[in-house]
C-alpha cells in the first residue's frame, strides 16, 4: 500500500475493480479485526489498483465512529430525513 496524493491510499496491482466499492480496508489486521482506514473507492481505467480516501483523522472519521456507535443515533419512524449534528471537536 502506497499513498495517492495527500487525500487516498492506493493498493497497485490488487485486481479489485468498480465492482468492489465501498468495501472496507482493514490495517492493522490482528487477530481478524483492526480499524477501517479506508473504503475501496476508485481506480485509473489504464493501470491495475484501487484507490481509497484517507480516514483516520478526518471528518469521515469522525462520523464512522459516530455511526458506529449505536446509542448516537436512536432509531425512530418520526426522524425522516431530519439529519443529527455531530460533533468533531473541529
Amino acid at each position: 500500500m502506497t499513498t495517492e496524493g495527500a487525500d487516498n491510499w492506493w493498493v497497485p496491482s490488487c485486481g479489485l475493480s468498480g465492482g468492489s466499492s465501498g468495501g472496507p480496508w482493514v490495517q492493522p489486521m490482528g487477530n481478524g479485526v483492526g480499524p477501517v482506514i479506508s473504503v475501496n473507492s476508485w481506480g485509473y481505467t489504464t493501470s491495475p489498483g484501487m484507490a481509497g480516501p484517507k480516514l483516520s483523522g478526518t471528518s469521515a472519521h469522525c462520523v464512522y465512529d459516530a455511526a458506529a456507535n449505536s446509542t448516537a443515533f436512536p432509531v425512530s419512524a418520526a426522524d425522516g430525513d431530519a439529519g443529527y449534528a455531530i460533533n468533531c471537536g473541529n
